[in-house]
């Protein structure tokens, strides 16, 4: 809503008071034209209609020490590009500090998981709108499925003959974990444990040791509690 008429003394700067009412969001342009005897002005505008804030969840499911990313869309209608700042919080959850919405186009936040571990791991993503001030929140829900095979071993030998082997396990965790070595594996030995630092991998050596000639197929699993 705008005044029919205002009124400005010569030589001074005035200013154009305006109402604007509307009951959905959305993008709303319009054309404002200012005339006197003398002269014409036309201003454009265009006044963008959002919530506040806006909520919404994102449900990931990955394999533990597997990474998945969610390209989440920011759809930006407006002539404008837009600055959008980034807050990403909980374990397992990254994305870059901000990026730029370019206008008339839609953009992609990447938003990555990778649980360390077994179970749901819970955080937040907010998008800020550095140019309007709306806030974009997300409730993440995460859950670390059982981990995927890190590497398939293929051992041949006699029977009542020992083969030893080593491989190396894998620590991604900050602190230091003491790994369960487990297997299905009769004919499997080795040490119980394995200690590994924060970051780091440490080898672990076992024993093939059959006592009768055939194939034997099974699993070596490391597992810790956090």
């Amino acid at each position: 809503l705008f005044p029919k008429m205002i009124k400005m003394r010569k030589d001074q700067d005035g200013c154009l008071p305006f109402q604007f009412k509307v009951e959905e969001q959305g993008f709303y342009p319009c054309k404002v034209v200012l005339v006197n005897k003398h002269d014409v002005r036309v201003y454009v505008m265009e006044v963008a209609c959002t919530p506040s804030e806006t909520h919404a969840e994102i449900i990931f499911n990955a394999p533990t020490s597997q990474a998945v990313t969610q390209e989440i869309p920011i759809i930006n209608e407006t002539e404008f590009d837009w600055q959008l700042e980034s807050g990403v919080c909980g374990k397992s959850y990254s994305g870059p500090p901000g990026l730029i919405a370019k206008a008339k186009s839609t953009t992609y936040y990447p938003l990555r998981f990778q649980p360390q571990a077994q179970g749901i791991t819970l955080g937040e993503l907010t998008l800020t709108n550095a140019n309007n001030g709306t806030i974009h929140k997300f409730n993440l829900t995460g859950t670390g499925l059982k981990p995927l095979p890190r590497e398939e071993i293929t051992m041949k030998c006699h029977a009542r003959q020992k083969v030893t082997h080593s491989i190396n396990v894998y620590n991604p965790c900050e602190r230091s974990l003491t790994f369960n070595a487990l297997t299905d594996l009769d004919c499997v030995l080795g040490l119980k444990e394995v200690t590994v630092g924060g970051n780091d991998s440490a080898p672990y050596q076992f024993t093939i040791y059959p006592v009768t000639q055939g194939h034997y197929s099974g699993y070596l699993n490391f597992e810790a509690t956090l």
